[in-house]
């Protein structure tokens, strides 16, 4: 990549039926209005996270994972908004991050954008890619490492998704991924269930979509993957699962002390608290948190963190 491409966005083939599904076509014009607005508020729209909670959320998957310091040239895999390309690349080890995204807007649009804002003067080091994760246009075992966050679940062939990034990385690359994993109890019949389920106005409205659309979870790419899915994948791509766990949400020490005056008169609530009722759900939550990380689960040992994924770390063997 040279000098000169470095931080504008650039092309990669696209297939003609993936650049024209649903979910693309509407996604495109909901990142093209958030490129309008001030990074901060786009990301917080986008993805739920700051750029703090991002880079905790990474420190942690590397600590916990075993994964190790992300260093050399990384692809980020269905990229978004780019913040997690841009956390990355704060790292002084990491030379440059391709941002592949499947969305043109944020390629072109967005991703320099929140790049400038987290980098500043080194944002040239996020390569923002408008492409498809199962079409990465580099040379075969030419990359480092391959992150990803909320977006290999809308594979629609894992198998084929996992052989196109061991085929990009290196003998020895590494593969840090958060992402959505149901245990394996989960049944087909409440897979299509989730998948089913038609999304309501409110959803409609926020991600620009027709209010009149009738749209299920799974025409807007969603997947439920379960573990053995996962795992089937990562095994016909020949790629290592070394360590897994899952991230529990933390809740703020204030809401859960804010949800023992829950019982009480709403008047004295507003009085204790400014910023609307009390709800006792948020005392549960805390407390079952911090319950559930002092046991292991199937898909691995418990730890907070800003927000609840499972977390994979695999190698492409030597």
């Amino acid at each position: 990549m040279s000098s000169a491409s470095r931080g504008a966005g650039i092309c990669w083939p696209v297939p003609a039926e993936l650049e024209a599904g649903t979910d693309v076509v509407y996604r495109n014009s909901f990142l093209a209005d958030l490129a309008k607005v001030p990074p901060a508020e786009a990301v917080r729209r986008f993805v739920y996270l700051t750029p703090a909670e991002m880079r905790e959320l990474v420190e942690s998957g590397i600590a916990q994972t075993g994964c190790g310091p992300l260093s050399g040239t990384g692809i980020e895999l269905g990229a978004g908004c780019g913040l997690l390309s841009s956390v990355v690349a704060q790292s002084e080890a990491v030379k440059d991050i391709y941002s592949v995204e499947l969305c043109r807007a944020a390629a072109h649009q967005l991703m320099p954008r929140v790049a400038s804002w987290v980098l500043d003067d080194r944002a040239n080091k996020v390569i923002p890619v408008y492409g498809s994760f199962d079409d990465l246009a580099v040379p075969d075992s030419s990359i480092d490492f391959i992150v990803e966050i909320d977006s290999l679940h809308h594979s629609y062939n894992l198998e084929r998704s996992f052989r196109e990034s061991a085929r990009a990385l290196k003998r020895g690359g590494r593969m840090l991924l958060f992402d959505r994993c149901h245990p394996d109890t989960l049944g087909d019949d409440e897979v299509e269930a989730m998948l089913n389920i038609v999304y309501g106005p409110d959803f409609l409205a926020k991600n620009h979509y027709p209010l009149d659309l009738k749209l299920t979870r799974r025409q807007n790419g969603e997947h439920e993957y379960r573990l053995r899915e996962w795992k089937a994948g990562f095994a016909a791509a020949g790629l290592e699962l070394r360590s897994m766990c899952q991230f529990i949400p933390r809740i703020a020490v204030k809401s859960a002390v804010k949800g023992l005056v829950a019982f009480l008169p709403l008047s004295i609530q507003r009085s204790l608290f400014s910023g609307g009722t009390a709800r006792f759900s948020s005392t549960k939550d805390f407390f079952s948190s911090h319950a559930a990380t002092l046991t292991g689960g199937p898909m691995g040992p418990r730890y907070l963190a800003p927000r609840d994924y499972t977390v994979f770390f695999l190698v492409k063997p030597q």
